[in-house]
């Protein structure tokens, strides 16, 4: 496959990787991941070695991709956070987030893809963290979504105006309040970072 037909998500399902400026419903479905877990501040230690061994194994898989000729950008980063025992809060303290690290997986990539990148993460390079990440089926449904501009940490302003909208429409959470994030940080200048926030209802 030529670079020009590179299988690319976020082309494929503009659906999921956009959303508008103000708050609104959207109707997602079932999706599979490449994800790690983790828990501790956002830009911690843990969670950028987590993210850096994320992006590292998904680049295993491309290279074994590549192999069978079939090309792919890698997707979006990413993450779903919550409190123990609650649902996404504004004030609590970043040591009490747990949170999972995500990036679409395409159909092609089988579970013998999986492994095999897993075991040269782990037995050629000894990348001990690769034996942390899993793939997973996740249902997404219903939710409420609002695009955000700005540099990491300034999500609480829209996550503000999610919540209000929330509460006017008389909606409930129903699970893990989820972030993509479509900016790259080295290419992109703090106040022009766009994140997609969602947090699916009932």
């Amino acid at each position: 496959m030529s670079v020009k037909n590179k299988n690319n998500l976020v082309k494929q399902d503009p659906l999921y990787y956009t959303a508008s400026n103000q708050p609104a419903i959207v109707e997602l479905g079932e999706y599979d991941f490449i994800r790690i877990k983790g828990q501790g501040k956002t830009l911690g230690a843990e969670f950028i070695n987590k993210v850096n061994a994320l992006f590292f194994f998904n680049k295993v898989i491309q290279q074994i991709c590549k192999r069978q000729e079939i090309v792919f950008s890698i997707p979006k980063l990413e993450i779903m956070r919550w409190v123990e025992g609650n649902a996404f809060q504004e004030q609590v303290d970043e040591d009490e987030w747990h949170w999972i690290l995500l990036i679409r997986k395409y159909n092609f990539i089988t579970a013998e893809m999986i492994e095999e990148a897993r075991d040269y993460c782990v037995r050629k390079k000894n990348f001990i963290i690769a034996e942390s990440i899993v793939t997973e089926h996740v249902k997404i449904g219903k939710c409420v979504s609002i695009m955000h501009y700005g540099k990491i940490g300034s999500e609480i302003y829209s996550i503000k105006e999610l919540r209000k909208y929330l509460s006017f429409n008389n909606l409930k959470e129903s699970g893990f309040y989820h972030e993509v994030h479509l900016s790259y940080p080295r290419k992109v200048i703090p106040e022009n970072m766009k994140v997609i926030l969602r947090q699916p209802v009932e």
